[in-house]
């Protein structure tokens, strides 16, 4: 996920989340703001009984611990509670469409997300999905694209990677293939897994590093199984989660990254860290992917096969595709943002 960089840390913030807290306050140059977010444990529990999940959350939470003068950014429309803050001072943000319109929870999130606009807060979404899902929704002939990004209170702002970290290099080298991903079935991995299988079978010679975890679970077992039944345990390897300071040579050693996700993408980090890196990367059409300049795919045989068309790509050219998603642009458009809600 990204966040406004008005935190410069934001790893510190999980950290702080999964030890209970819901909000984060930061003062910056005047401007007073705090943040909403759950821990993942929350969450899942927002997602089973959301209305009395908050309706105890703002009894006993929210009213007492938000400063009505303050900016008010709430991660996630599920989060969206009407009438607990200025409209003029709140911003919700989209991560992307994650939820199942034939479940009631499903439901709920829809509603919160039509609720936010339809109260006017400033809503920034990170993908073209989750806008253009509303204005489908309300029947209105408009259209949010890359180039035309704001309707009404509706912003497209993509994720964005860290310009000062990853860097393309001409002299790049191409050791291996390389997934960053989480280790879960919306992800993806078993479909790289039989793509890169097709690969090796065209008599590919690289061998493939899966970054991410965890490295247990029923899922995980699928996939090792997956790995035995096409002959490749000697050739794809878990790596486990590895730290973000190690990421940048991870990309700068690859030949190319897959993004495989099957459901539940917003506008994927990895696949912008590939990419500034000169790192090539395929994808799947999921959610924000749509909005990225990756190598689509559209199933493991057209994959194994751009797999070997794309080894190669020129580092320098990759890594200026995605020029427009640096930091430095994301800053200046959220301090554009944050004087929308003044």
């Amino acid at each position: 996920e990204a966040y406004p960089k008005i935190v410069k840390n934001p790893p510190s913030w999980k950290k702080t989340y999964a030890k209970g807290a819901l909000t984060k306050k930061e003062v910056k140059d005047g401007i007073n703001i705090s943040y909403i977010n759950l821990p993942r444990g929350l969450a899942r529990l927002n997602d089973l009984f959301p209305y009395l999940f908050f309706k105890f959350l703002f009894k006993f939470f929210y009213k007492k611990n938000i400063s009505q003068g303050s900016k008010l950014i709430y991660h996630y429309s599920s989060l969206y509670i009407r009438g607990l803050h200025p409209i003029k001072n709140t911003i919700v943000i989209s991560h992307g469409r994650d939820w199942n319109s034939k479940t009631w929870s499903g439901r709920y999130k829809i509603k919160s997300l039509m609720n936010a606009f339809n109260d006017g807060v400033t809503l920034v979404c990170n993908d073209l999905d989750v806008p253009n899902f509303i204005i489908d929704n309300l029947g209105i002939n408009a259209k949010l694209t890359n180039d035309d990004n704001v309707y009404k209170n509706l912003i497209y702002l993509p994720n964005c990677y860290e310009a000062s970290l990853f860097k393309p290099n001409s002299n790049k080298k191409r050791e291996y293939i390389l997934m960053v991903r989480n280790i879960r079935k919306s992800r993806g991995l078993n479909l790289a897994i039989k793509g890169y299988s097709n690969y090796v079978k065209s008599g590919g010679l690289l061998d493939f590093r899966i970054v991410g975890g965890p490295l247990t679970g029923k899922y995980y077992t699928e996939l090792q199984n997956l790995i035995k039944d096409q002959d490749l345990s000697k050739r794809v390897y878990f790596e486990g989660v590895v730290s973000r300071d190690k990421m940048p040579a991870l990309y700068e050693n690859a030949a190319l990254s897959i993004v495989p996700s099957l459901a539940y993408e917003g506008t994927s980090i990895s696949a912008l860290e590939s990419m500034a890196s000169g790192c090539p990367c395929l994808s799947t059409r999921v959610g924000g992917l749509n909005d990225l300049p990756t190598i689509k795919f559209d199933d493991e045989v057209d994959l194994g096969l751009k797999i070997k068309k794309h080894l190669n790509d020129d580092p320098l050219k990759v890594a200026e595709t995605v020029e427009k998603f640096s930091s430095e642009v994301w800053c200046k458009k959220w301090e554009e943002i944050l004087k929308l809600t003044e």
